[in-house]
């Protein structure tokens, strides 16, 4: 499943670690850590806006732009089509290009 954790710093729940932008979270581990009992932290993190689960299907341009996840992008740019496409790679490319490149 994708969180998208929309502050500048990390966050940690439990044992899970949210950086910001897109995170990929294996289901069973989150539903574990609500069952743990984080869920009512979790839930107030949504309601603020802090957090989002986003589905699978609703990848789209802006959504791109703010994931810094180089293996999340690859399996995007595998499926993506069009201008989607196109995005991915732009982003893949800024996330991996060397600016400390000296000439």
């Amino acid at each position: 499943m994708l969180v998208d954790y929309n502050e500048p710093n990390s966050r940690t729940i439990g044992s899970l670690t949210l950086t910001p932008g897109v995170n990929q979270v294996d289901k069973d581990k989150w539903d574990g850590l609500l069952a743990a009992g984080y869920k009512k932290s979790v839930d107030a993190l949504i309601d603020e806006g802090v957090i989002t689960i986003i589905e699978d299907s609703r990848v789209n341009v802006a959504l791109v732009k703010k994931t810094y996840d180089l293996k999340i992008l690859e399996q995007w740019l595998d499926e993506a089509k069009g201008p989607l496409k196109g995005a991915i790679k732009k982003q893949i490319e800024v996330m991996t290009q060397d600016h400390n490149k000296e000439d």
